[in-house]
């Protein structure tokens, strides 16, 4: 779920770009709440398991297919040994979460296993041929399928190129009035929104670098916002506009470059109704 509380020394949180999306998972294969699992973006990835297992993957629908059986975004499915798990083209989102029984093991540093892309922390990206050893843990899971009521926060998200974010907006500007559309500088540190219309500097001079959260919607001089996603930078010296609200995170996890982005405004108490909402929904199923 990402190393917290160290900020003040350049780190990051990272973690998942949707922790409500892992944490069901997790929930649903009987995890710990801090089981770390894989985020999976785009296209290609394909994964050998040696040894029976339960998997469940939700966030945005990449596809993925266990031999030549689909596996649905939110189901728990045994795995065998020997089968091969392969993620083919996005058919809506941008970014599949996968939960494995047990967790996946790694090493852990600063408290956490997440993976810091400025960082490399604590190591490099996967890539071909790398093993992956997963905690043992005996048993059939609890849950065979993500519960109803949660499904509208762990998948149907990004079903179109049209995504709203709900925003605590800061400021005298706000961005309601704009469409955005995404461009290629997009990474898990954040993504670049272009608007059909420039949007006005929310200061005549950029402010003094402060501390920055994830989620931050920062406007430098161009006009062209940033939305800081979970690797952010910890300071910065552009004006931010607003930050999206926790429950909104699902969908912007799911924007992708090209897609299209409209913000809608709420109050931080309204914001904080949603989240308590939905963890009642996740403490009810759970």
């Amino acid at each position: 779920q990402g190393r917290h509380g160290f900020g003040r020394f350049g780190v990051s949180p990272s973690g998942p770009m949707d922790g409500f999306a892992m944490r069901v998972a997790n929930a649903c294969l009987g995890n710990p709440v801090d089981a770390a699992g894989l985020e999976l973006t785009g296209p290609g990835i394909a994964l050998r398991f040696y040894g029976a297992s339960w998997i469940c993957v939700t966030g945005g629908n990449l596809d993925a297919v266990l031999d030549d059986q689909l596996v649905p975004v939110g189901n728990v499915v045994k795995v065998g040994d020997q089968q091969i798990l392969r993620f083919g083209r996005a058919k809506s989102g941008f970014r599949a979460w996968l939960a494995v029984r047990g967790g996946v093991l790694s090493q852990k540093l600063l408290g956490s296993r997440a993976f810091d892309v400025a960082a490399a922390l604590p190591r490099q990206r996967l890539m071909a041929g790398d093993m992956l050893e997963v905690e043992r843990c005996l048993g059939t899971p609890p849950s065979a399928r993500v519960p109803p009521s949660l499904t509208t926060y762990v998948q149907g998200v990004g079903q179109t190129a049209h995504h709203t974010l709900r925003y605590i907006p800061l400021g005298p500007v706000g961005l309601t009035q704009h469409a955005f559309t995404i461009s290629q500088r997009a990474n898990r540190t954040g993504f670049q929104i272009v608007p059909d219309q420039p949007v006005p500097p929310l200061w005549p001079k950029p402010a003094r670098s402060e501390p920055l959260a994830p989620y931050a919607i920062q406007v430098p001089p161009d006009g062209k916002p940033f939305v800081l996603t979970a690797d952010t930078q910890t300071i910065g010296g552009y004006p931010v506009a607003g930050h999206v609200c926790s429950v909104a995170r699902a969908v912007a996890a799911q924007c992708a470059p090209g897609d299209k982005v409209q913000f809608a405004a709420i109050t931080l108490d309204a914001a904080r109704h949603l989240a308590q909402e939905r963890e009642r929904r996740f403490r009810a199923a759970f």
